[in-house]
């Protein structure tokens, strides 16, 4: 039954999933105006004005918003197009750039079509979720895989460009850089990235002093460091501490993922093979969230991103089926009202289970790259799997 939609569904006209991202988006956009719920805007849109009037963007301004500025001061100069108009359309604007960024990344990767559609339909939900809140986290996703894409074109000076701007933008954002391995051009990477942060780091200088430029990366590493010891939102460093033992180290955890996540390095053989390389995409995609301590309901849209590249490249057995099935429910329709509200303030959000089936899959998919064959083709068309 599970294969059966999938197959219908990968055969909807993409120019009709298009144009429910649009709607969704814009009806998303409209619906916060509303509500008045533009908190995390505000907190981007600000981050402009404060910059060049010499502010320190990581503390707190109760009178604009609410909760603390985390990105970096690049940031602050990519929302100024957004910062400058009146806040009905730059809102639209900045739902609507999120969006176009996410659908024209995946419309890039080296998939065929059906697969696609399929990742456009199973990652909707989450990247409304994403979209409610206003978050940078669709265009983030983008990034990774602009960055992927890059490599996989062998434009590597484009590649460091991504991974530079998205670790610029949100730390984490540096895990790009984990694909430069998989590829050739190493050296030429490594000082196109170099280039890259160097022009990045400096960038805020068109507005800003060097003194109040370092002083703002200071206090960004600060503000950084002070969320990493309080919070832990949903994470599997938080599933663990609270379902294992409170006493488990944060370090810990992120090392040992770290390790495990470059145990895949050692498949050196398989580099040159597409479905290994889509594999790792997958991994990195989730790591970044399940690993995070910052990860928040609204950024898994980049761990789900990562389960639909899994998914597409499985047998799709079913155990892989019933897997996928198991992340759509807790997962993606955790936060929403069809979930049910009990399950949800008792279970879910106490113990972080969000981040649970997100897991389940990177250990998965790091079974697969460790131990897998690969075969030199693509893997097959959803819509004649079998």
């Amino acid at each position: 039954m599970f294969k059966s939609l999938v197959n219908k569904i990968s055969q909807v006209p993409i120019r009709y999933i298009y144009g429910i991202y649009f709607l969704i988006t814009l009806a998303a956009s409209i619906q916060q105006m509303l509500i008045d719920q533009l908190n995390n805007y505000y907190i981007f849109k600000y981050s402009f004005q404060h910059l060049i009037h010499n502010q320190n963007l990581y503390i707190l301004f109760p009178d604009q918003y609410h909760d603390n500025y985390k990105y970096g001061p690049v940031f602050g100069i990519f929302i100024a197009p957004f910062a400058i108009l009146p806040d009905w359309l730059g809102i639209i604007a900045w739902t609507m750039v999120n969006a176009f960024l996410l659908l024209w990344a995946i419309h890039k990767l080296t998939i065929d079509q059906s697969s696609k559609i399929f990742i456009y339909w199973f990652i909707l939900i989450e990247f409304l979720t994403s979209i409610q809140n206003l978050q940078a986290n669709p265009m983030l996703t983008s990034l990774i895989l602009f960055c992927f894409i890059a490599f996989e074109r062998r434009t590597v000076f484009w590649a460091a460009f991504f991974v530079a701007l998205g670790g610029f933008f949100k730390i984490y954002g540096f895990i790009g850089a984990a694909f430069f391995l998989l590829y050739p051009q190493k050296i030429r990477f490594i000082l196109s990235f170099a280039f890259w942060c160097v022009v990045l780091f400096f960038l805020p200088l068109i507005f800003i002093s060097l003194d109040q430029l370092l002083f703002l990366y200071k206090e960004w590493y600060l503000a950084l460091v002070e969320k990493a010891q309080i919070h832990h939102d949903i994470s599997l460093i938080q599933i663990l501490q609270s379902l294992v033992s409170s006493n488990i180290k944060d370090a810990y955890v992120v090392l040992t993922g770290v390790g495990i996540f470059c145990l895949a390095y050692l498949r050196w053989d398989k580099f040159e093979t597409l479905s290994f390389r889509l594999l790792f995409l997958a991994s990195v995609l989730i790591w970044m969230v399940i690993f995070s301590p910052g990860a928040e309901s609204p950024t898994f849209v980049i761990a789900v991103t990562g389960v639909a590249l899994w998914y597409i490249q499985s047998e799709r057995k079913k155990w892989q089926i019933s897997l996928a099935i198991f992340v759509f429910v807790l997962t993606i329709l955790s936060p929403t009202d069809i979930f049910p509200a009990y399950l949800r303030d008792v279970y879910v959000i106490p113990y972080s289970l969000k981040a649970l089936p997100c897991a389940v899959v990177w250990i998965v998919v790091m079974v697969e790259l460790l131990f897998g064959s690969f075969s030199k083709v693509s893997s097959p068309s959803l819509t004649v799997a079998q």
